[in-house]
């Protein structure tokens, strides 16, 4: 996937109820209020209905508008691009799991948003 450049990201559409929380310095507003914003969504069950993943049924065609805009979602992806290692040897981790802890893998969520916010909702 790639990412608009500068000028196609200012014209993509802002104003976004919640675009503030995708804001640097706010994940953890971003995370206590997860909850509030998809209060009215039930859970999506992929396995019987894919064609639901990654859509918030109470939003539908406003989601843009009634939670991050376009131009948000696109800040934050630019703005991570700068962590992700470009070659594979960057993508596999040895991670050791401490006794009492958890580890939660989660597949590739096709670049939905919601779906990865819905992920560090539910696991923290």
């Amino acid at each position: 996937t790639i990412l608009p450049s500068a000028s196609e990201l200012m014209g993509l559409p802002r104003g976004g109820r919640h675009d503030n929380l995708l804001e640097a310095g706010r994940s953890a507003v971003l995370l206590q209020s997860l909850a509030g914003i998809f209060r009215n969504d039930p859970p999506v069950n992929c396995g019987a209905k894919p064609e639901l993943v990654g859509l918030s049924c109470s939003f539908g065609a406003a989601y843009a508008r009634e939670v991050f805009s376009p131009a948000a979602v696109a800040s934050v992806l630019q703005y991570a691009k700068d962590f992700w290692d470009p070659l594979p040897r960057g993508n596999v981790q040895r991670l050791r799991i401490p006794p009492g802890s958890r580890l939660i893998i989660c597949g590739d969520t096709h670049g939905q948003l919601e779906d990865v916010l819905w992920v560090f909702f539910k696991y923290g």
